[in-house]
């Protein structure tokens, strides 16, 4: 997830840089990069647990998993979804827009 987001982050680093010449605040692109990091984490989390309802008659022996585990489930994909945002954070607020777009 960390490597993924970070990919997506320097890819964009010249849209970055571009938004930042243009007198964007840093709370705007990390807000941005933040909303990505989350919307990835919550997509995933969806497509697995239709996976995993799709996939269940067929297992051999019965797994229970109960609703408050998949809250707490749900929670740590948020959570590690937003500290796997926050190196492409700190390098589009490093970005030198002058190197970028040079």
């Amino acid at each position: 997830m960390m490597l993924v987001l970070y990919t997506l982050t320097l890819d964009k680093l010249h849209d970055i840089a571009m938004l930042k010449l243009l007198g964007a605040r840093s709370g705007v692109i990390v807000g941005m990069i933040l909303q990505q990091a989350l919307l990835i984490g919550c997509l995933s989390f969806a497509l697995a647990c239709l996976i995993g309802n799709w996939a269940y008659p067929h297992f051999p022996r019965r797994v229970v998993l109960v609703r408050g585990d998949q809250v707490v489930l749900f929670a740590l994909v948020i959570g590690i979804s937003a500290l796997a945002s926050l190196i492409g954070i700190r390098k589009a607020l490093r970005t030198d827009v002058g190197k970028v777009l040079s």
